[in-house]
């Protein structure tokens, strides 16, 4: 694994493709009328020409494809088309899961002029599958592998079952997450003139897993996987110490 400086770690570079691991808060791609930096721009100051295959929302961490040439580009989107990738990612969630594994399938329609999605009949089809974890006293950590590609598909489908990321100012309830969101104000200690610092500050969704068969004259297989970041392991732990684990087999 390569290590940058820019919030990504490479962590698999082929001929044709590079796998990252993305920081939440750095951009896949430049957005208009922003001179923030992004994971495309950072890859081409390091290869030259890069093509996006898919993207993960800003705050969002975890594993990324980018194509290093036309030829592979058009293979990925054959792939991405036929679902020949599997993606998966893991969630910290409100509330307990309706079931222990569970199908999303409602279409998701872009809201005019805004980074908003609904879901709407006349959406295209969007297809989610969750499977649930672990199960606190109030949240879950779930597991999330999507079928197809939409703009924000899996924190738009959580909040359409009731069960809305921890942490999501657009489809959720809140902007941070505290240890006294689990413990209760009356078990957190706190001095008098201080004030709580949240241990989670951005949606709580990790790219986890990556597979699929490469073809071509360099042909291979890829099952590649990415552990939590740092503040999602933070919250985990504090839902493991006072939040009434029940592990799910």
């Amino acid at each position: 694994m390569k290590q940058n400086k820019n919030n990504f770690n490479i962590l698999y570079d082929h001929t044709d493709f590079v796998i990252i691991e993305k920081s939440a808060g750095l951009l896949s791609v430049p957005e208009r009328f922003t001179d923030k930096t992004s994971a495309k721009k950072l890859l081409r100051d390091q290869y030259g020409e890069i093509y996006t295959v898919h993207r993960l929302d800003r705050d969002t961490s975890g594993l990324m494809i980018f194509a290093k040439n036309e030829e592979s580009h058009k293979i990925f989107n054959a792939m991405f088309r036929e679902r020949q990738i599997k993606k998966k990612y893991h969630g910290l969630v409100m509330g307990r899961m309706p079931e222990s594994t569970g199908i999303m399938d409602y279409p998701i329609m872009t809201v005019p002029g805004k980074n908003k999605v609904i879901i709407d009949k006349r959406g295209k089809e969007s297809l989610s599958e969750y499977r649930v974890l672990e199960e606190f006293e109030s949240y879950s950590l779930v597991e999330v592998e999507i079928f197809t590609g939409r703009t924000h598909q899996i924190r738009i489908h959580l909040r359409q079952i009731g069960n809305p990321l921890i942490v999501d100012e657009t489809y959720g309830l809140k902007s941070s997450f505290l240890v006294s969101d689990i413990k209760g104000q009356r078990r957190y200690n706190i001095g008098k003139d201080e004030t709580e610092r949240p241990i989670l500050s951005r949606t709580p969704l990790h790219a986890t897993h990556l597979s699929f068969s490469y073809p071509g004259p360099e042909a291979v297989d890829i099952n590649i996987d990415s552990t939590y970041p740092k503040d999602m392991r933070a919250t985990i732990n504090q839902l493991r110490k006072w939040g009434k684990k029940n592990v799910i087999s």
